[in-house]
C-alpha cells in the first residue's frame, strides 16, 4: 500500500489550481450501490471533474474524473498544483499516478477523512441537496441527475467563502481581478525600436551619407532658384528692395538636421 504525504495541512491558498480535491462517494438505487467521484479546486469549490460508475475500479473512477478536469482546465494544470485525496487505492493505482506525473502534480493524501474535509463536504452537497430528493430508479437517470446537478452547482450555489458567489462566479471575478493587476507594457516594441534607432551611433554613421546628399539638392535648388530671379530682375530693370546674393548662412546645413533630430527626441 502506498501513501503519499499530506501537503495540504496547513497550507493557505490564494489562487485557483493550487490544489485539487478529490473522493469517491456511493448512491443507492434500489438496494444497488453506485459510484460517484467528484474532483474540486480547493480555492473556488468548483467542481473540476467527476464520473459516474457502477463498479469501484480505477478506470471508472478517478481516471475519467480526473482526465475531465484536466479537460475543463484547457488541457493545462500548472506544474506543482497538489492532487490531494483519502488512502484509497484509485488514487495511487499506476494509471493514475501516471497522469499526475506528466502534469508535475503533487499527490497528497490524507490520514483521517476530516482531512479531506472540502471532498468531503462536496459530496453531501450533490447528494443530499441535489440527488436526494429526485426519483432515480435506473444507472442512467443517475448519470444525467449528476451531470445536472453539478451546473446547479457551479453556477448557482453561493459559498460563505466565496462572498456569497457561486463557485463559476468566484472564478470568473478572481480571473478579471488578475487580469486588472497584471503589469502591463508602457511602450510598443516599435516605439523602443524608434528610441533606439535615434540614439544609435551606427545608424547615424549609415544614414549620414543619405542626409549629405539630402543637403546638397536643397542647396543646389535653393542656388538655382535665386539665380533665376536674378537674371529675371536684371532683365527687366526691377528693383527689389534687396539684391542679396545666396549665402552660406541661407542654406542647409548637417547641423541644422542634427538640431531637428534633437528637438524630435525631445519631444518624442
Amino acid at each position: 500500500m502506498i501513501r503519499f504525504e499530506n501537503h495540504l495541512a496547513g497550507l493557505v491558498l490564494t489562487n485557483v489550481n493550487q490544489a485539487l480535491s478529490s473522493d469517491i462517494t456511493y448512491f443507492d438505487i434500489c438496494g444497488k450501490f453506485h459510484y460517484i467521484t467528484f474532483i474540486i479546486d480547493c480555492y473556488s469549490r468548483m467542481i473540476l471533474g467527476y464520473s459516474v460508475s457502477k463498479r469501484l475500479t480505477t478506470e471508472q473512477t478517478t481516471l475519467p474524473a480526473l482526465q475531465m478536469a484536466i479537460k475543463a482546465r484547457g488541457g493545462k494544470i500548472p506544474p506543482g498544483t497538489i492532487f490531494h485525496s483519502d488512502g484509497g487505492g484509485q488514487y495511487y493505482a499506476k494509471e493514475f499516478v501516471s497522469i499526475t506525473t506528466k502534469y508535475q502534480m503533487v499527490n497528497s493524501m490524507c490520514e483521517y477523512p476530516w482531512e479531506n474535509g472540502k471532498a468531503e463536504r462536496i459530496n453531501g452537497t450533490i447528494k443530499n441537496n441535489y440527488l436526494k430528493h429526485l426519483k432515480i430508479k435506473t444507472f442512467d437517470e443517475l448519470i444525467k441527475n449528476v451531470d445536472h446537478s453539478v451546473s446547479l452547482y457551479n453556477e448557482g450555489r453561493p459559498h460563505k467563502s466565496l462572498k456569497y458567489l457561486s463557485p463559476l462566479a468566484f472564478e470568473k471575478k478572481h480571473l478579471l481581478l488578475v487580469q486588472q493587476t497584471t503589469p502591463k507594457m508602457t511602450e510598443s516594441f516599435d516605439a523602443i525600436t524608434k528610441k533606439e534607432r535615434a540614439s544609435s551611433p551606427f545608424l547615424l554613421e549609415q544614414t549620414t551619407p543619405q542626409i549629405q546628399d539630402v543637403i546638397s539638392a536643397i542647396n543646389e535648388e535653393i542656388i538655382e532658384t535665386k539665380r533665376s530671379t536674378l537674371f529675371r530682375l536684371h532683365h527687366h530693370d526691377l528693383k527689389p528692395a534687396s539684391r542679396q546674393p545666396p549665402t552660406a548662412s541661407r542654406l542647409f546645413k548637417p547641423s541644422d538636421f542634427c538640431s531637428l533630430n534633437n528637438q524630435s527626441a525631445s519631444i518624442a
